[in-house]
């Protein structure tokens, strides 16, 4: 149990070291790998810590207390639990694999037309675009604005980044922390290629209207990557792209000090310290 929340407050601690620093980036600079740097950490660095220690057998950096026995004592149950969501999971992941496999089969174009899903761009070893019927009928700018989009995401393998990404979730469900730090990931993905879309030109209110006109459109089955991303995220994209937050050179520098301290933090939170022997000295006693 100790373990889970150690992990959970490393998480969190490099998903506001990561949220910190992006406040400080330029309105059009990347932004995925940012998070996905802080999804990475999160997964590496408690097996170093468990590397350097060479053993197996957990106590704790902050002392045992009957608090912590009697927690320790579900530890069990909370494996058999974690056990069960991670199989279910990767099931329900397959699932979403082998309908996709079902709807878009290997042969055809690089672009597929369906009546209702999309836009959106689905596939890890051969991507392909897939636009629904009514999108034919947008005018050309804006069709070619939609079709560019997920062109971009194929371009930038963002399908692939968020299935990498997406992994340590299913192998951890319970690091709440970490499905933040995918929400936010996807966010990231989806805010660069608006960038890269609008890169050269002044319109960006002419693609934010579409955007609008395309939510008003889009049907109830999502997938991701696609021309609006997930729930929740149009009206932070929008927001990004026509009201950015610019920060002061002095706010930039005040803003990068408090990630670094929070690193040091983070690097110095105490954690599990593992023994060679399951049997404590005396002088552990």
């Amino acid at each position: 149990m100790l373990c889970i929340l150690y992990v959970i407050a490393l998480s969190a601690a490099l998903g506001l070291i990561a949220w910190l620093v992006e406040q400080t980036l330029p309105h059009t600079a990347p932004r995925r790998w940012l998070w996905f740097a802080a999804v990475v950490l999160s997964v590496t660095i408690p097996p170093i810590y468990v590397f350097n220690h060479h053993a197996i057998v957990t106590s704790t950096a902050v002392g045992d207390t009957s608090v912590w026995s009697r927690i320790s004592a579900f530890d069990s149950e909370i494996l058999g639990v974690w056990q069960v969501v991670t199989i279910g999971l990767a099931l329900w992941g397959i699932v979403g694999v082998s309908r996709l496999a079902w709807l878009f089969p290997k042969r055809g174009g690089p672009v597929i037309v369906h009546p209702t899903l999309g836009p959106a761009t689905v596939g890890l070893l051969r991507t392909r675009v897939v636009i629904p019927g009514w999108v034919l009928a947008l005018p050309e700018a804006e069709r070619r604005d939609v079709l560019r989009h997920e062109f971009e995401h194929k371009r930038a393998y963002d399908t692939q980044l968020l299935f990498v990404a997406s992994l340590p979730v299913v192998v951890t469900p319970w690091n709440v922390a970490l499905w933040w730090l995918l929400r936010r990931l996807a966010l990231a993905v989806e805010i660069d290629c608006d960038n890269r879309v609008l890169t050269g030109r002044r319109d960006a209110s002419n693609y934010g209207e579409l955007l609008l006109k395309v939510a008003a459109s889009e049907t109830p089955a999502r997938m991701q990557p696609a021309f609006l991303g997930g729930r929740g995220m149009l009206e932070r994209r929008l927001r990004h792209m026509l009201a950015p937050i610019r920060l002061t050179r002095l706010r930039r520098i005040l803003v990068l000090c408090l990630a670094a301290a929070v690193l040091l933090v983070a690097l110095a939170m105490p954690h599990p310290i593992l023994r060679s022997h399951p049997i404590a000295t005396s002088s552990q006693r």
